[in-house]
């Protein structure tokens, strides 16, 4: 009997389980019973499991082992459903102190309550700490946590109790990249390929990195062997990766038709959708009477609102019916400054339709078949309106010229945050020694926490803070209308100022939007408005500063620095 069970638990070949099975389910002993439902498991039969466990007897109800495998068939149903946590709580009961039952219940709450499987896994590891796949499990939520350096200890753990698991070495690699450790991301993912050739997470984390390193070529070989490996099944994740890779390449055709696998990934949720209509699929579906209107809503972020509202004044110009939803803030700019011929709702307040035609606002530019010569670049789309506010009027700017700036993105997106900006110390040494010569009058037009970075240097005559004074676009719009020069980096005031046709300097990361392309210094999307600065390498900001300040120099004619400290 022993040996059975041991080939049981141990053998993953598929034609031995199933031999296993036939031999198994001739047995009369009550244990023969656990052991069927641990192949049928292993073997992924999950009716036959389920049919089973509602035919054993009452008696096994008292063994835990009975709640386990109940557990395990309901989780395989529906992650973390209350079936399935009421099983294992009941072995739980019957058994207190087994590991992988506070291993099962961590998994079960890890898709909806953190706090609950971090518990469970610290406390099956208290048991046990010799789990390997307790180890990786607790890495991948602390990962999805980003704590990341955490992530990484416990995949440590778990590659060293188990060396040669590829997934273990994937999901490792990838809180590398994460956690900024590039170089050993690459060796790691590289290593996997080593083990297995085939190993599709692994091409799928390998195309990631390479796109964040900006070497979109191998990123394609990579994405596409995993395309190839999942064959024709649908795999949003790796066809938006790819989508990214087209789209920066400047492959428009092709990466606008991928880029709509976002839709099927956690970038845009199902619960965000307005309306449970069909998605639309192209113009012709619309009429210039349409009822309801076409439901156009905003699904990003405020610059990706405010730099593809453009495609409204194109659905102006065909005539089509539409209400566009987006976020307050950008409520009275659109309205006012865009102005276009639909209504403009607020995205947050809007009563969720069930059966409404919709479109996401960047589903646009595939639905009008942009390429890069057709672009909508007319600037400026939006137009100032008439009267001034009092209170954001600028006055007299004493001469030199009027620069706006903006240093940091919003921190409520850790990741993007620490990779879009930039430290404001770094750039305001230049900037201090031109309003000292004269040159030029610094607004400030930064919002939230970071806009006491400039608290240092409020004494200066020639530096305006708006901080207080801005509480939605369209008040940032009219203190932009205002100046000479906007410079920001990748944050909503930079489509702002370029859709004002108002000069903007863009301070890029190495590994930049796809909006921004590789290597350019300008943008197809603000042309003749738009100077784009980027890092020599990852994380680089000195790089951007040294050339802000080189064409400060050359568009003064001056040495700055020199002429500074001569004076």
């Amino acid at each position: 009997m022993r040996p059975l069970i041991f080939e049981a638990e141990k053998t993953t070949d598929p034609e031995r389980l199933v031999s296993l099975l036939s031999q198994v389910s001739l047995k009369s002993e009550p244990v023969y019973r656990f052991v069927e439902a641990l192949l049928l498991w292993k073997l992924n039969y999950l009716d036959e499991l389920c049919n089973l466990l509602s035919t054993l007897p009452t008696s096994f109800h008292s063994d835990p082992q009975y709640w386990i495998f109940l557990g395990m068939y309901e989780n395989a149903q529906s992650k973390g459903s209350s079936r399935s946590l009421f099983a294992y709580q009941k072995a739980l009961l019957l058994s207190p102190g087994r590991a992988d039952i506070h291993f099962n219940l961590a998994n079960s709450y890890s898709s909806f309550e953190s706090s609950k499987a971090l518990h469970h896994y610290l406390v099956s590891l208290s048991i046990d700490s010799l789990q390997s796949n307790v180890w990786h499990n607790l890495g991948n939520l602390l990962r999805d946590a980003k704590f990341f350096s955490c992530s990484l200890t416990a995949f440590k753990n778990a590659h060293f109790l188990s060396p040669y698991d590829v997934d273990i070495l994937c999901n490792f690699a990838l809180s590398l990249i994460l956690n900024g450790s590039y170089k050993s991301a690459e060796l790691t993912l590289v290593h996997c390929l080593t083990l297995n050739p085939n190993h599709f997470q692994s091409h799928l984390n390998l195309g990631f990195l390479f796109i964040k390193l900006r070497r979109i070529n191998e990123a394609i070989i990579n994405l596409q062997e995993a395309l190839r490996l999942e064959g024709c099944s649908l795999c949003a994740d790796l066809k938006f990766n790819l989508s990214l890779c087209h789209l920066l390449l400047c492959n428009y055709v092709i990466g606008w038709d991928l880029y709509e696998n976002r839709l099927y990934t956690s970038m845009v949720p199902l619960s965000l959708h307005p309306s449970h209509g069909p998605l639309i699929e192209s113009l012709d579906q619309l009429s210039t009477n349409s009822s309801p209107p076409l439901l156009i809503w905003s699904e990003q972020g405020l610059g990706d609102c405010i730099q593809f509202c453009r495609y409204l004044l194109l659905l102006d110009a065909l005539f089509i019916d539409y209400d566009f939803l987006c976020p307050l803030p950008l409520i009275a700019l659109i309205k006012n400054w865009l102005n276009p011929k639909g209504n403009v709702l607020e995205l947050e307040t809007f009563m969720f339709s069930s059966d409404r035609l919709h479109c996401p606002l960047l589903s646009l530019p595939s639905l009008f078949s942009t390429t890069l010569d057709s672009i909508p670049s007319t600037l400026p789309y939006f137009s100032t309106p008439k009267n001034i506010p009092g209170h954001l009027i600028a006055g007299d700017s004493l001469g030199g010229l009027s620069v706006g700036i903006v240093w940091s993105t919003s921190p409520s997106n850790p990741i993007m945050y620490k990779n879009k900006s930039i430290p404001l110390k770094l750039l305001m040494p230049h900037l201090v020694k031109l309003m000292d010569l004269d040159l030029v009058n610094l607004h400030t037009l930064q919002v939230g926490p970071d806009a006491s970075q400039v608290n240092p240097w409020l004494h200066h005559p020639r530096l305006i803070d708006w901080s207080s004074k801005l509480s939605n676009f369209s008040d940032t719009a009219f203190v932009i209308s205002q100046f000479d020069l906007v410079i920001s980096v990748d944050t909503a005031v930079a489509h702002l100022s370029a859709a004002l046709n108002i000069p903007t300097w863009c301070l890029l990361s190495h590994d930049a939007d796809f909006r921004w392309l590789i290597d350019r210094s300008d943008s197809p999307w603000y042309p003749g408005v738009m100077r784009l600065f980027r890092q020599d390498t990852l994380d680089d900001w000195s790089s951007v500063v040294k050339s802000v300040n080189t064409v400060f120099d050359d568009l003064f004619l001056l040495d700055i620095s020199s002429v500074s400290s001569s004076i």
